[in-house]
């Protein structure tokens, strides 16, 4: 099983019981940096702890990285490299893992098309009311605004 890190103490708990329950069974289990432009143990301040200023923060990051940053892309594994997707596995995860399914499955738009329409949608209606409040929100305390 492969999951991309969240990084708050619920999602680390959750993710070690996982990871503990999965290897019990035997099957493996890997989690990936997900959703940062490092992971937070890889960039600390000069004191070893963690950036509080985003400047500072891309210095570090660019420094480690080197003068260019760099990004390494990886193609997925091929579909017979994969291992079959089984449902449960024995581990009764489904319904904690589903919880919200039912809600995301009402406004889930899946796909490269899907999102192309909502871009345009956006782009057609919504892109001048984002641009008003924007502006709004630079100029005014956003109490003062107009709800869109």
């Amino acid at each position: 099983m492969l999951w991309t890190r969240l990084y708050d103490p619920a999602s680390i708990a959750r993710d070690t019981a996982v990871k503990e329950a999965l290897a019990a069974k035997g099957l493996t289990a890997r989690s990936f940096a997900g959703f940062t432009l490092a992971e937070p143990w890889q960039v600390e301040t000069g004191a070893g702890g963690f950036f509080e200023v985003y400047t500072p923060f891309w210095q570090a990051l660019s420094g480690a990285w080197g003068s260019r940053a760099r990004c390494r892309t990886r193609q997925p594994p091929a579909t017979r490299d994969r291992a079959p997707i089984r449902a449960d596995r024995g581990l009764r995860l489904g319904a904690a893992m589903n919880r919200g399914a039912p809600i995301l499955a009402r406004h889930a738009q899946i796909g490269e098309e899907a999102a192309q329409d909502r871009l345009t949608r956006f782009l057609d209606t919504a892109i001048d009311r984002y641009k008003a409040d924007v502006t709004c929100r630079q100029r005014q305390p956003p109490r003062a605004c107009p709800k869109t």
